[in-house]
């Protein structure tokens, strides 16, 4: 992904780096970002701010005065948090879904509004900024077109049985005799996926809303499906698309958060009473994160 970013993207994290040490910051954060993107006043992110009607200096001043009360854990290499990774994440979603073979500042300002979290979420958010109207704006700028808005389109499914991890097969021990008694094969999974306490789904989910609030959406899809609209999509499918998302994302073997999203791809009543919850993108970008 880097080998996409373009210089002022690049000059980005450097100026972020440079903020972080500034303000004392060990690590450099979502806000970090967006003070990085406020130093360049020549870079399609400061068009588009200008697009919106919001002036970086203003901006600039807004974060700083929340990220005074904002702690960060230590990081010898200024490396990125985990948010601003997502951020990152986000922006590349972004540019691929404008047909754009680049990430730019402009995708990094998407992706902080998308991201839509701590100090940088509600500055933004209290200066009426949000991803729909930043994403026309911008597709003013590019004058072009953009694909269908699907960041949860049904997959194409392959049988190809992957390796596992020692904590996904203690998670599956139990999976086949479950979902053989009730006959709900991507939801079961997805709460399985929950019960690993310290995996990437349970993770992801918990650091976006509370994880009993994800049980109790999942089981109501259980409780309200009747029996006639059960998933025709088998547990090797579902494996085979996990371990397919896990190599594309360079990882040997997939996780529990390979194989949530996975189980999301496969049933429109997941992915529906999900994203009652959450922004799906949002979801399904933290589960693929690699913590």
């Amino acid at each position: 992904m880097w080998q996409r970013f373009t210089n002022n993207a690049r000059r980005t994290i450097f100026l972020a780096q440079q903020e972080a040490q500034k303000l004392g910051h060990g690590a450099v954060g979502p806000e970090q970002l967006i003070l990085g993107l406020c130093e360049q006043p020549d870079t399609k992110s400061a068009k588009l701010l200008r697009a919106l009607g919001i002036e970086r200096e203003m901006l600039k001043e807004r974060l700083l005065e929340k990220l005074s009360n904002t702690a960060y854990a230590p990081s010898p290499d200024m490396t990125l948090t985990p948010e601003a990774k997502m951020l990152v994440q986000l922006a590349y979603s972004e540019a691929r879904n404008l047909n754009n073979n680049h990430l730019g500042t402009e995708h990094l300002l998407l992706g902080a509004i998308a991201l839509n979290q701590g100090a940088s979420g509600e500055t933004l958010r209290e200066l009426g900024l949000t991803l729909h109207m930043a994403r026309e704006a911008l597709i003013q700028m590019q004058e072009t077109t953009p694909r269908q808005w699907q960041p949860l389109a049904r997959p194409r499914f392959q049988t190809a049985p992957p390796p596992l991890t020692v904590t996904m097969k203690q998670v599956l021990s139990s999976f086949d005799s479950l979902c053989a008694r009730t006959g709900r094969l991507p939801e079961i999974l997805f709460l399985m996926c929950l019960d690993d306490s310290k995996g990437r789904a349970a993770t992801a989910v918990g650091s976006l809303f509370p994880l009993e609030a994800a049980r109790r959406a999942v089981e109501g899809v259980l409780i309200n499906t009747p029996a006639e609209n059960e998933s025709e999509v088998s547990f090797e499918q579902i494996l085979s698309y996990a371990a397919t998302t896990a190599r594309e994302c360079g990882v040997a073997a997939p996780h529990s958060g390979h194989l949530a999203f996975a189980a999301i791809k496969a049933s429109e009543r997941l992915a529906a009473a999900l994203k009652e919850l959450v922004d799906l993108e949002v979801l399904q970008t933290a589960l693929l994160l690699e913590s």
